[in-house]
């Protein structure tokens, strides 16, 4: 309730409006009487709103309002999952372990000459330039 205030002032408006209107329509009640009864009534609509309604349903505010259940617009994505025991150890996907430092390169692999290693470069490729 940010904004309690507000409802007043919206209440002001809403008078106003009914106000003109019933003058307009010419409805028949005497200026004062109306204004009493409008304010009667929404002096009992305030009441039963903040009183009332989260007496009868505890859960009414945390509903924002309404007397539906709202559990279920929580997004299954966003409720929390149960802590199980995995069937077993864990393993890493296939491309993190090829990449993993943690594990030993194979032994062909570390007998290749790297690219960087300086190589004897063929006769017919010196005397091109």
């Amino acid at each position: 309730m940010a904004a309690t205030w507000l409802t007043f002032v919206l209440a002001c408006g809403e008078l106003a409006i009914l106000y003109v209107l019933a003058e307009v329509l010419d409805v028949g009640l005497r200026p004062e009487i109306a204004i009493a009864w409008y304010w009667v009534a929404w002096g009992i609509a305030i009441v039963t709103k903040i009183v009332v309604l989260p007496i009868v349903s505890l859960g009414w505010i945390e509903n924002g309002g309404e007397f539906r259940a709202t559990g279920w617009t929580i997004p299954a994505e966003s409720r929390p999952l149960p802590a199980l025991a995995a069937p077993g150890p864990a393993e890493a996907p296939a491309l993190a372990r090829e990449f993993s430092a943690v594990h030993e390169v194979p032994e062909e692999l570390r007998r290749i000459a790297p690219p960087s290693s300086v190589q004897e470069v063929p006769e017919e490729l010196r005397t091109a330039r």
